[in-house]
């Protein structure tokens, strides 16, 4: 009986915190241009467009001195019989295509703060895009490489914030490459255990073996743009700095480029086997199937219908020790990405940025509590014990300090724990800190907040906010970012960033244009505190949560407990009232 009243105190709750969010702090995004296909071309009216590689001649378009080229393909459609496959090759091709349109985006459901999941959807998905200011095959320029975020389950390359044409114009001597690639079900699923699956063995990290296939087009293609296929830097932010760092210890991609950016995303971003099975235990639930036939067989359409349902268990990269290595700490530790130069770091106020799927604040921090106490139910004694002390420790405003647990777990320490394993192992690392707020509420400096500065596209607001857009600190990040992916250094000519050690632990950080200044050892109690909690791999994972936890359990009794009360005590009055009336009567 205690636990059915705990129960329905929860749903009580529940619906009592979603009935209250219900505005917005951040701006809905919407888009007006609609997908169109490239054609093929009869002939090209201007060689100067042209760039001929090896699976085709692609003629993109020229405007303020900026060459644009967009949908090229990297790899066959992964349609038909190549659904839920490792990406092929293309066929090679010497026939003229236009790269005028963006491609499909991966297939995913709506969200009104990402504008790939406004664009039209579908399983053709696997293009990238490229900017550059000259096709001269002699220039030799260094190549920068972006994968773009969304927890793996949305985003596209076509979003108008990864745009590169002011990056490119700023610095006319890089060639930019964003690319697609296979997410949510299509691109991380894990079909163990399903008649005829022998043949799907590479399913739970199709999205990571898409990045590797797009990189080996760039090796092979890129001189036609006037990129140099010896100096390839990689950076994403996000699912997309949780690809970079996986592909930094990724055999299949040794080799494939010499440097990294890793923004708000590292090896923390991954899943085990057991995360990955709702996923498919869902979808095997909703289809019926009994093989891997069955699921072959539902069209497109279909699996564009399931994916509404199932989105929101969209797994991450899976630890399966195949495609990429089972303890990717370890990876890191013994050395495995040290010829690597790195960048790594993570923003100030990281989890805040979820706040916009509760709206008031005193909803996200209930639901971040109920995550919390879900995350952190089966940990050691002794491991609770330390969190505690962090919470009492961590002197947080407004009481944010669970906000800053995840801050620190998700984002900050794991990106440390890359950078010592490059340290100890002679690796080149630099570790940043980004502080510099947004104008929004109650966000601070959250997730995705420097984005639009590192590609210089500052009108684009829905993440930074409009109200204190500081010019000054994208140009130097951007001229940082610009200057590593030249020569391994970031430097903007007035601050250069000092690399990390795990002596000094020194951390360069962003706190407006005019203030960009080195730390060390920042946060120090906290991390000392947290370390020993990096073995659980926490990842936002929230596609088991229960309701019936004791946080919960109190939430509903303050709530519930008070207005049963003042229902007495109207009750009372209103008797009291009709026997005052009696008696006057």
């Amino acid at each position: 009986m205690k636990t059915k009243i705990r129960f329905y105190f929860a749903i009580l709750t529940a619906a009592i915190l979603t009935a209250t969010s219900c505005h917005d702090d951040m701006i809905p995004i919407s888009i007006t241009d609609t997908y169109q296909p490239n054609h093929k071309l009869e002939s090209v009216a201007d060689s100067a467009l042209a760039a001929r590689c090896s699976n085709g001649v692609f003629v993109g378009r020229l405007s303020d001195n900026i060459l644009t080229f967009k949908g090229i393909p990297y790899a066959k459609p992964p349609i038909g019989a190549r659904r839920w496959k490792a990406p092929e090759a293309p066929d090679a091709d010497s026939a003229a295509y236009e790269a005028y349109y963006f491609s499909k985006s991966p297939i995913q459901t709506r969200d009104k703060y990402i504008t790939g999941s406004q664009n039209v959807t579908g399983e053709d998905c696997l293009y990238l895009n490229i900017w550059t200011n000259t096709l001269d095959t002699s220039s030799h320029k260094p190549v920068m490489v972006y994968i773009h975020g969304g927890s793996y389950g949305w985003g596209a390359s076509m979003d108008p914030l990864y745009n590169g044409a002011n990056l490119v114009r700023n610095h006319p001597d890089i060639v930019l490459v964003t690319v697609g690639y296979r997410t949510g079900m299509m691109g991380f699923i894990d079909f163990e255990g399903i008649n005829g699956n022998e043949n799907f063995a590479d399913s739970p990290n199709l999205g990571l073996l898409d990045q590797v296939m797009a990189l080996k087009w760039v090796n092979n293609n890129i001189a036609a743009f006037g990129g140099d296929n010896q100096n390839i830097t990689i950076f994403g932010e996000s699912a997309g700095g949780g690809s970079v760092s996986i592909l930094s210890v990724m055999p299949a991609a040794k080799g494939l480029f010499q440097k990294a950016i890793c923004e708000s995303g590292n090896i923390a971003l991954s899943y085990s086997k057991d995360e990955c099975k709702p996923l498919t235990q869902k979808l095997i639930e909703l289809t019926g199937a009994k093989s891997m036939d069955d699921l072959m067989q539902i069209p497109e359409n279909g699996i564009i219908a399931l994916n509404e349902q199932l989105n929101s268990l969209a797994n991450f990269p899976q630890r399966d020790g195949r495609t990429i290595p089972a303890d990717l700490y370890e990876a890191y530790r013994r050395g495995d990405a040290k010829d690597i130069k790195m960048i790594a770091g993570s923003n100030s106020d990281e989890a805040r940025f979820w706040k916009k799927n509760y709206g008031p604040t005193s909803i996200f921090k209930v639901a971040i509590n109920i995550l919390f106490e879900n995350n952190t139910a089966n940990f050691a004694d002794a491991d609770k014990q330390e969190i505690e002390n962090f919470i009492e420790k961590t002197q947080c405003e407004d009481g944010w300090e669970i906000v800053e647990f995840y801050n620190e777990t998700m984002f900050r320490l794991p990106a440390i724990c890359q950078a010592e394993g490059q340290s100890q192992n002679g690796g080149d690392i630099y570790m940043y800190y980004w502080r510099y707020p947004t104008s929004m509420p109650d966000y601070g400096a959250s997730h995705i907040a420097e984005l639009s500065y590192v590609f210089g596209n500052l009108d684009y607001t829905t993440y930074s906010g409009n109200g204190n857009i500081d010019t000054l600190l994208s140009h130097r990040i951007q001229n940082m970012w610009v200057n590593f992916a030249r020569t391994g250094t970031p430097t903007d000519g007035e601050f250069t960033m000092p690399k990390y050690n795990t002596t000094d632990r020194t951390t360069t950080f962003f706190n407006s244009g005019k203030s960009i200044t080195a730390e060390k050892a920042p946060l120090d109690t906290q991390r000392q505190l947290l370390s020993g909690i990096l073995k659980y791999h926490l990842n936002g994972n929230a596609s088991s949560l229960s309701l019936n936890i004791p946080y919960v359990w109190k939430l509903a009794a303050k709530i519930v407990l008070p207005l049963a009360l003042l229902i007495v005590v109207l009750i009372i009055i209103k008797r009291k009232i009709k026997k005052q009336r009696g008696e006057k009567s």
